[in-house]
């Protein structure tokens, strides 16, 4: 029954991921003694990734917990994996990863199991920053998917690989691997992998300075959206959109789309990660403005601008992004070096210093796709020396 309902389970999420949430949650509604159903919703859950779908998500596999037999070691497997996927969700990377190392052991014996939590491992390892790590889980679970010939899975870790490679700063390599997993997606069809393809073929575009490209691609992947099950990444899609923008220097209109769209959306989310996001953002984009006008700046935006990067910087540091909460230090350190005209300019300075001093603590922890902005990072630090602050 296990593994006819997980199947089922993936060929409706192939076809309609709304109607795939819907017919599963009927069934829990309907039926109170049956786990395998509830695993399958908190899978859906965990695919909306909203706060409200988390906090269902949380509710069903404790129901699921109580229904599973002590000795059904594939189902204790697929519901502690569920359960750190969860986890990661809500940025607890550490609970997260001690329910996917319980996955682990119950998927004993069983390959399958095995490649899922290799994926998952990747995921975790990717998002700590750990790129060797994260590449050697995805090879391994891609290697399980090629050994089956599930071409879905394997269009899957090629995503994975792509988004990983971008990241290590590997444009090459990053470009094959998603276009690999777009093919996928489009061929077989599978909405969900298309669509998590285009999304990262534009922020790689981004990432390249293709900003046109990236808005083209934007475009589609709008196309491809879903209400409800998508709308977080429709948020997600507005700050890549004010990304490029502010790439183009349409700066009034990057600002307009993160107060009108993406701000608002991320907050009804209840998506802390996300607004953080937004906010840096913004920071920058107001920053680089600031930056190109003519004059002493105006303290009172000086002030504003910090605090919106101060903000931003204590989410992604208190989620253990490094990358993140390196680069608005760095970001805070440029505005720290608009404010010499200031009176108050050497309190600044001193924050400016002390700014870029914690940005490479942390960056050369893991230097892997950080060169250029540890480079940036340790040219600002000599300048700041050279200034004779402390």
């Amino acid at each position: 029954m296990t593994s006819y309902c997980l199947s089922h389970g993936r060929e409706l999420r192939r076809r309609d991921r709304r109607a795939s949430l819907d017919y599963w949650q009927k069934w829990v509604d309907a039926d109170s003694h049956a786990a395998e159903p509830r695993i399958e919703l908190v899978v859906d859950l965990i695919d909306v990734g909203t706060f409200k779908a988390i906090q269902t998500a949380n509710i069903v596999l404790k129901e699921a917990e109580v229904l599973i037999a002590a000795t059904d070691k594939i189902l204790r497997g697929q519901l502690c994996y569920c359960h750190s996927m969860v986890k990661f969700q809500e940025g607890n990377w550490a609970e997260g990863l001690v329910a996917l190392n319980y996955a682990r052991q119950q998927f004993d014996g069983a390959p399958s199991g095995i490649a899922l939590c290799d994926e998952a491992a990747g995921i975790y390892e990717m998002g700590m920053g750990n790129f060797a790590d994260a590449q050697s889980n995805f090879e391994q679970s891609l290697a399980y998917h090629l050994e089956v010939d599930d071409a879905v899975a394997k269009g899957m870790s090629y995503y994975y690989l792509g988004r990983l490679y971008m990241l290590m700063d590997e444009p090459d390599m990053a470009a094959d691997f998603i276009d690999m997993a777009l093919v996928i997606g489009k061929e077989e069809p599978d909405r969900l992998l298309h669509l998590k393809a285009q999304i990262v073929l534009a922020e790689f575009w981004i990432y390249q300075q293709r900003y046109d490209t990236a808005l083209e691609l934007i475009e589609v992947a709008e196309e491809l959206l879903r209400p409800e099950v998508d709308d977080l990444r429709r948020a997600y899609l507005w700050c890549d959109r004010a990304e490029a923008l502010f790439g183009l220097g349409q700066y009034d209109r990057s600002l307009e789309v993160l107060k009108r769209e993406a701000t608002p959306q991320m907050r009804e989310k209840q998506h802390p990660l996300g607004c953080a996001i937004a906010k840096e953002l913004r920071g920058r984009v107001l920053l680089y403005r600031l930056m190109q006008e003519e004059g002493v700046p105006n303290e009172e935006s000086l002030e504003a601008i910090e605090d919106i990067f101060l903000d931003a910087s204590m989410v992604f540091e208190q989620q253990g992004m490094k990358r993140q909460f390196a680069s608005t230090l760095y970001h805070l350190a440029q505005l720290y070096s608009l404010t010499t005209p200031l009176p108050s300019s050497y309190q600044y300075q001193g924050k400016r210093l002390r700014a870029l001093e914690l940005a490479l603590s942390v960056l050369q922890q893991q230097p892997v796709g950080n060169g250029r902005l540890i480079a940036e990072l340790e040219r600002l630090m000599d300048e700041s020396m050279g200034m004779g602050h402390p």
